[in-house]
């Protein structure tokens, strides 16, 4: 990643920005997949709440999950990776990437690449040794997994807004293979 960005652990602190990236790149990656009043009714004080809760509460309640943000040079949050426990337990040493999301404009930079590598670096130092990410099956940006070499595994289905969708998990047997 080039030197115009920094990814840190995320802070009580970042709540607002983690909730802004959230809302604002789920109303672009998802508008014409999920039902518009999905994206419409999401609101930013619950969202910011949500978030600031989740990086308020004590580190060990987290469940070994990690929240990591990436800023630009204005030291303003563009994106953003949580993961940890696999949250199904199907497979106990199994990392899982929960969410990442970039603004749209920063997307292409190798901001995302970079996140999603620390936070296999991270899960990897904490002895989870593969990880696997829930796509929808109609986001485009699911082949950002499949050139991370992410490989389809399972699929199931979702409830958004009251309608089905189905989701794709990518794994990587070797979460090792992410740190290359």
């Amino acid at each position: 990643m080039n030197s115009n960005y920094a990814v840190r652990e995320a802070t009580a602190h970042d709540a607002e920005g983690i909730a802004r990236v959230h809302i604002d790149s789920w109303r672009t990656t998802y508008r014409g997949i999920v039902p518009d009043n999905v994206l419409e009714n999401m609101d930013f004080a619950q969202r910011s709440e949500l978030w600031r809760e989740r990086l308020s509460s004590d580190r060990s309640n987290r469940s070994g999950g990690l929240i990591l943000v990436a800023t630009n040079l204005a030291n303003e949050i563009v994106g953003f990776a949580s993961g940890g426990k696999e949250r199904e337990g199907n497979i106990p040493s199994e990392a899982e990437i929960y969410a990442l999301y970039l603004l749209k404009e920063y997307s292409r930079k190798g901001i995302g690449r970079y996140l999603t590598r620390e936070l296999a670096l991270q899960l990897q130092q904490k002895n989870y040794s593969s990880m696997l990410v829930w796509v929808l099956a109609r986001n485009l940006s699911r082949q950002f997994y499949q050139h991370l070499g992410g490989v389809e595994s399972r699929r199931k289905l979702i409830d958004i807004g009251g309608e089905e969708f189905e989701e794709i998990a990518y794994r990587w047997e070797n979460i090792s293979t992410l740190l290359r």
